[in-house]
């Protein structure tokens, strides 16, 4: 070995294992150059090219590698990953095909082959090996949805970006996978090619316009899949994981109990922060519904939660124990990423010549300016930093303050910020507002600023914080909720309500560059974020440890009538009445259950501000509850008339059999059936709705309305026969109109307000 090369070997290795990727692709580079014959170093250089997103020069070390030694099997199969990487199917799967050649044992290669449709097997399950065990069914609902209209990926969209990127690129031998994504549409999950997505993503940050052929092109595609996709069958087992969300999906959970009856799926949701419960105050009050809605039905569903910090840990928890939730403390899977990696990826293409004509166009260009990064919306505290920037510029002057650079899409309840802007000709000369950006330009944004800023009132985590620590700018941040874990020793901190705190704070960084050096050789020197492929690795990990604890675990109880009688039932208080309607409520509090988890099957449409319609075809509610044994039951059911038209309703009670009843075209009425009495305690009750007639919504909305609805249910309530004080406050509250009372709803909702602290 010549001298030295052994020296730049040791460097490449040490900097590969901490996944300091240009420092191991410069060492490697150094090796090379002195002993170019080392067929393995070009393999190691390549991998380094490959994460630090150089993926020309990743394909060139690969052949490189392959020229040296063509029987390596692991060259051909890494030069396919890259060519994947790029989108150029056909050259990876070329790639594969040789490595099979040279080794036709070879895994990876096979399920990459599969993966593409070149052999037999299924692109949309893939295989990791034949040792797979495990699945993940990647839930990309909301993901999907939002490029359905935008393009740019914002915090939520990134992470699931590059999780499930990483997995893909590094898939575990004992797991297997497949993306997912429910619909309004068909009311379950469709199964979603991998290559679509793939592309998806990586169009995504390659620019902000909506309306580009190539985005419009793989948009119609995505379209036709969902068209034309077919229901997801998972494997028994299978853990959904939801690393975004899905408030919006009125029906999610209806379904998710159908996928747990018939699959026995487990749910896994990723929950990136509390903050329509905790700072309702900075959302619109739809939002903090939809969440209220989304976070009981968590608890109620979820067999173990991630979470993406300590903060965001302690919030759920605050608010399980506020509904009455006894659940498992969730796991935190910190965001402490390297934002750099996918942005290197888009100056591949772009270049910087894309960053320095946006600096140009907005004279930026070799000018001092701070970035503040994050969505145009209230609780970012833009009204702080432009208070804060007027200050500046009235106490040194308008010369001596650089601009003030924010980027970010528009939020909601940001008309005051816009106003401010409006009203000063101070700011609008020294602020500049700035959306639909690309990777490429957000990188260079951040390579070019003095520091940043992020004063955000409240968050989950706080990616911008992050993304600034990668690029060794300081950020000032808010010293409140997960900020200072994403900060750490880092950040320069300040009371977010703090006008004085945010001055002081900017002037030490804007005028004393030997303190802002200081601090920026630190970032460089002590602050390492993990590659994405070790917080993929660590999500990985931690469900292999929940799927070999779930094998000397009892089932859960639901899963006895899931094979006896195909539903997942949860259990119901005797007493209390359970609504089938939409959430109006914009406070939690003990005992809080949404009436929709009685419902079973896919005869049911999605719940309304009364209640819910349902298809015409018999519809189920089913509901575990605690009786007194050999005691009556009575059972309390509002139904509504098929629109338009009168019909017979048939009701159909295990143990009670069926009973018929006419009722008019919208008629609320109140059925009342007693239930024998049975010697065990808790029982399972199935209720089967039906009318004989339906309407057809597209007639009276132009076709607006899809929907064809028979039967409408209010909710049910059960009680014991003797329970003479449930049945009239029951009585009560239907011949006053308000069901409140009924429900449990406390008389001062307020007295059970979580707040940030």
């Amino acid at each position: 070995m010549f001298a030295g090369v052994k020296t730049f070997l040791q460097i490449g290795d040490k900097a590969r294992d901490a996944c300091d990727w240009y420092r191991a692709r410069d060492a490697y580079k150094r090796a090379l150059d002195k002993d170019p014959s080392l067929a393995h170093i070009w393999v190691q250089y390549g991998h380094a090219l490959k994460e630090s997103g150089d993926y020309q020069e990743a394909v060139a070390a690969y052949k490189q590698a392959i020229k040296l030694r063509p029987g390596d099997a692991d060259a051909h199969v890494q030069l396919g990953h890259v060519l994947k990487l790029m989108g150029q199917s056909s050259e990876a799967a070329a790639a594969y095909r040789r490595a099979l050649e040279v080794e036709p044992e070879c895994d990876e290669a096979q399920r990459e082959l599969v993966h593409l449709g070149e052999i037999a097997g299924s692109p949309m399950l893939i295989s990791t090996g034949t040792a797979a065990v495990h699945h993940i069914a990647f839930d990309v609902s909301d993901l999907l949805q939002y490029f359905m209209a935008a393009r740019l990926p914002t915090g939520i969209q990134r992470v699931q970006i590059e999780v499930i990127r990483n997995f893909a690129e590094q898939p575990s031998v004992d797991f297997d996978f497949s993306i997912v994504c429910f619909t309004k549409q068909t009311d379950f999950w469709l199964d979603i090619p991998v290559s679509l997505f793939q592309k998806l993503c990586r169009l995504a940050v390659s620019g902000g316009e909506t309306d580009a052929p190539e985005w419009q092109a793989v948009c119609a595609e995505l379209h036709r899949a969902i068209d034309t996709g077919r229901p997801a069958a998972f494997p028994q087992g299978a853990y959904i994981l939801n690393l975004g969300t899905s408030w919006w999906l009125q029906n999610y959970f209806l379904n998710l109990r159908s996928a747990k009856a018939r699959f026995g799926v487990r749910y896994v949701p990723f929950v990136h922060d509390c903050i329509p419960i905790m700072t309702p105050e900075h959302c619109v009050t739809e939002l903090t519904r939809d969440f209220i809605s989304w976070i009981t039905g968590a608890f109620q569903h979820a067999d173990h939660i991630l979470v993406n910090s300590n903060a965001t840990a302690a919030d759920v928890a605050k608010v399980a124990a506020v509904l009455g939730h006894k659940i498992e403390d969730p796991v935190v899977v910190p965001l402490d990423a390297d934002y750099r990696r996918a942005n290197s990826e888009v100056l591949r293409d772009s270049g910087a010549a894309v960053a320095e004509q946006l600096l140009s166009a907005h004279d930026l260009l070799g000018k001092p300016f701070v970035l503040f990064v994050s969505t145009i919306e209230s609780r970012k505290n833009h009204l702080l930093a432009f208070s804060a920037w007027l200050t500046l510029i009235k106490r040194h002057g308008s010369q001596k303050v650089p601009k003030l650079v924010c980027v970010g899409n528009h939020g909601w309840l940001n008309d005051a910020i816009h106003a401010k802007l409006i009203a000063s000709s101070l700011l609008r000369e020294r602020v500049v507002m700035l959306s639909k950006i690309s990777d490429a330009e957000l990188e260079g944004l951040y390579r070019n600023c003095l520091f940043t800023l992020y004063p955000s009132s409240y968050e989950g985590w706080g990616l911008p914080v992050t993304e600034s620590l990668c690029y060794g700018k300081v950020p000032i941040v808010a010293n409140v909720s997960s900020l200072p874990e994403a900060g750490g020793d880092f950040a320069e901190y300040i009371d977010p309500s703090s006008e004085r705190e945010l001055v002081s704070a900017a002037e030490r960084l804007l005028f004393d560059e030997e303190y802002r050096a200081v601090r920026e050789e630190k970032i460089a020197r002590e602050f390492q974020p993990r590659p994405w492929s070790a917080v993929a690795k660590q999500i990985v990990a931690q469900i292999r440890a929940w799927a070999l604890e779930s094998e000397s675990a009892a089932p859960p109880r639901q899963a006895e009538y899931a094979k006896t009688a195909k539903v997942w039932p949860y259990e119901i208080v005797p007493g209390r009445y359970y609504s089938l309607a939409e959430n109006t409520e914009t406070n939690i509090w003990p005992g809080m259950v949404p009436g929709e988890i009685l419902r079973q099957g896919d005869a049911w449409w999605w719940p309304e501000p009364w209640g819910c319609w349902t298809k015409p075809r018999p519809a189920r509610l089913a509901m575990l509850v605690e009786l007194p044994s050999e005691e009556s039951a009575l059972i309390f059911l509002g139904i509504r008339g098929v629109q338009g038209v009168p019909s017979t309703v048939t009701i159909t009670i295990e143990g009670a059999g069926n009973r018929r009843s006419w009722i008019e075209a919208d008629q609320t009425k109140w059925l009342l059936v007693r239930l024998p009495p049975t010697s065990s305690g808790k029982r399972l009750i199935q209720i089967t709705v039906r009318a004989d007639k339906s309407t057809d919504f597209r007639e009276g909305t132009k076709g607006a309305d899809h929907r064809i609805a028979s039967l409408g249910v209010l909710g049910v309530m059960v009680c014991a026969e003797t329970d003479t004080a449930s049945r009239l406050r029951f009585l009560e509250c239907v011949t006053f109109g308000d069901m409140s009372e009924a429900m449990g709803v406390p008389p001062v909702r307020t007295e059970y307000f979580v707040h940030a602290q």
